[in-house]
């Protein structure tokens, strides 16, 4: 193996100027070792390397919580829209029946029955007491109008005047 310059009188040749300086700067820590120069060069990479990857945790810690708030408000848009569609009413009119069917007994649902029954007898009945209402009150106002034309009491004794 080669020898280093300045162990290898041949290379120094006569400038010993040099070889005083270079002394000079390795004794004042102005010129470093190779092994201190790479241990520095190992701590930079290390730096570097430690700061890009914050960085990268950061990008992270901010797609997911971009990704997860996009998420809900797709899965928050697909569950109304499935709420509003007309399959979604019918599933649970369905579960609805089944439920109340499988919870009450025959007793209940014939009272139940018969409760409907009669409400829709009632509400037919005051349909039709509604209708007989509004045609006695046309009747009303007719005769009245008749009775206001024919009354000419009013119109007979109008020149008399009332004493005490």
């Amino acid at each position: 193996m080669g020898q280093l310059a300045l162990t290898d009188k041949k290379k120094l040749g006569d400038n010993f100027i040099q070889l005083f300086t270079i002394g000079q700067m390795v004794q004042d820590g102005t010129l470093i070792s190779l092994k201190d120069f790479l241990g520095y060069q190992a701590d930079f990479y290390q730096v570097i390397i430690t700061i890009l990857i914050a960085i990268n945790a950061i990008i992270a810690g901010v797609s997911f919580f971009f990704i997860k708030g996009r998420s809900e408000e797709k899965a928050e848009t697909a569950a109304v829209k499935h709420m509003k569609s007309e399959s979604f009413a019918e599933i649970l009119r369905n579960h609805t029946k089944k439920t109340v069917v499988d919870t009450l007994d025959d007793d209940t649902l014939r009272d139940f029955d018969k409760v409907l029954s009669e409400n829709r007898k009632l509400t037919e009945e005051l349909e039709s007491l509604t209708s007989d209402y509004a045609s006695l009150r046309a009747q009303i106002a007719t005769v009245s109008s008749r009775m206001a034309e024919l009354d000419t009491e009013e119109v007979e004794g109008g020149e008399l005047e009332i004493k005490e």
